[in-house]
């Protein structure tokens, strides 16, 4: 009998504890037991307008404040999904159908931000841009702004993909204009900013070249004009017929951290040559980058030489304002084309 007890007892104990109620997990406290309450949000947007894209390019987030608040998470809602989409914890927010629709962030005690949305199906193009027109056939500027804070919001066909289709993009762009004679081989070239190499940030550009009709007619991510690899890009065109012709030129990826900063930009025509200007890594400016280089980086390293200031420059790849045995590596790895 006290064995058929025993054994009614835990089925019961098992069995309540599979079905008993799951308390609600009380809200962290600081340390000296106090809640603070979140009293304000801020978004990064009170109101934006968007295209119409099968993908979100731009990102809505919330600050939460106090800096300390105990609970600081917010849940995102749009008024209207079939306007503007976005996910119930924040992110990039895209645009549907036309029309006009309110992202709310609500923080658990009901605080809460808003950004209306604009959708529209008519967003300025490539060819909407201000374009600065270049006179003659040379052009040269060490300081050229690239990314949300110097461009204008465009959704424009950057390139072709692999099948042929438009490939169809959001950024914050700048445009140079170019009369070309028909014949002419022109060069355009984003670079780093040699005027302040030191100070200069690091903006991987992507450039595209248009007719007067909006077609993109070449495109370049990544490249120069000896073939090697950069995160600045580079085109070599010929042109059929005379014009007037359009470069567009954006960031890889806005939202980066080398997406906004300043470039040098280049437009070479006529048959004029591009000046050489060394790529990051080349520390000996021979136009190319190898071991040499690599072993330039480690002695300075060592104490037992000292590169120049524009050296410093190109030897500090991973952009963390110290030469360090780190890019001494990150050197020797392009030379052995690791990278």
């Amino acid at each position: 009998m006290k064995r058929t007890l025993a054994m009614l007892l835990s089925t019961i104990l098992v069995f309540s504890l599979f079905t008993m109620p799951v308390l609600a997990k009380p809200a962290p406290e600081t340390k000296d037991g106090e809640f603070i309450e979140v009293s304000d949000i801020i978004l990064t947007y009170t109101e934006i307008t968007l295209p119409i894209t099968e993908y979100g390019f731009e990102t809505l987030t919330a600050t939460v404040l106090p800096e300390n608040a105990t609970n600081p998470v917010v849940i995102f809602e749009s008024s209207d999904l079939n306007i503007c989409a976005i996910d119930e914890e924040g992110g990039a927010i895209r645009g549907v159908s036309p029309g006009t629709a309110i992202i709310t962030a609500t923080a658990h005690n009901g605080v809460s931000a808003e950004c209306i949305v604009t959708v529209t199906d008519d967003f300025p193009g490539a060819l909407d841009l201000e374009y600065t027109h270049i006179n003659g056939h040379s052009y040269l500027n060490n300081e050229v702004g690239v990314g949300r804070e110097f461009g204008t919001p465009i959704y424009y066909p950057r390139s072709f993909d692999d099948d042929g289709t438009l490939n169809w993009k959001y950024t914050y762009a700048i445009g140079f204009s170019y009369t070309a004679e028909a014949g002419e081989t022109v060069s355009f070239r984003t670079n780093w900013q040699y005027d302040d190499p030191e100070n200069s940030p690091r903006v991987d550009t992507y450039i595209t070249l248009f007719n007067a009709e909006g077609q993109p007619l070449a495109y370049n991510d990544d490249g120069r004009p000896d073939g090697e690899s950069t995160p600045f890009s580079f085109i070599e065109y010929t042109f059929e017929t005379a014009g007037t012709y359009y470069l567009v030129i954006a960031p890889y990826n806005f939202d980066y951290a080398v997406g906004n900063g300043y470039v040098q930009v280049s437009i070479e025509g006529n048959g004029t040559d591009l000046p050489y200007l060394p790529d990051l890594g080349d520390i000996n400016g021979d136009g190319s980058i190898g071991v040499d280089d690599a072993l330039l980086v480690l002695r300075h390293t060592m104490g037992i030489i000292t590169l120049s200031e524009d050296q410093l420059a190109l030897a500090d790849l991973n952009a963390d304002g110290d030469v360090n045995t780190i890019d001494a590596v990150l050197v020797q790895r392009i030379a052995m084309n690791l990278n």
